[in-house]
């Protein structure tokens, strides 16, 4: 059984005084309750135009980590990225079937 996926932010560009974040990298993973080596990951960044005059602005100072991956999270990308990350999981639980050779 696979864990729920886990993101994280592993960093921010942070562009001018006011705090403005123009870059984000972030990784998720998902793991197996019962095989340590089966696992997803994937990492990726994204960029955003921040205005500092728009009222739901947040200052760097006061972000959370869930401000941020709120951002990422937005237009569907959270399920797609995540299916891509389980089914990187999933492949990993079909073991090769060792064979004898044919001849």
């Amino acid at each position: 059984m696979l864990s729920s996926p886990q993101w994280k932010v592993t960093q921010m560009q942070v562009l001018g005084g006011d705090g403005a974040v123009v870059i984000v990298d972030f990784s998720c993973t998902v793991r197996d309750y019962t095989d340590v080596k089966i696992f997803g990951f994937s990492s990726g960044s994204m960029e955003f135009t921040p205005d500092p005059s728009d009222p739901n602005f947040i200052p760097y100072d006061q972000l959370t980590e869930q401000d941020v991956l709120n951002w990422i999270w937005s237009d569907g990308f959270k399920q797609s990225f995540e299916q891509r990350v389980i089914d990187q999981a999933e492949a990993r639980r079909v073991k090769p079937e060792v064979r004898p050779l044919p001849w």
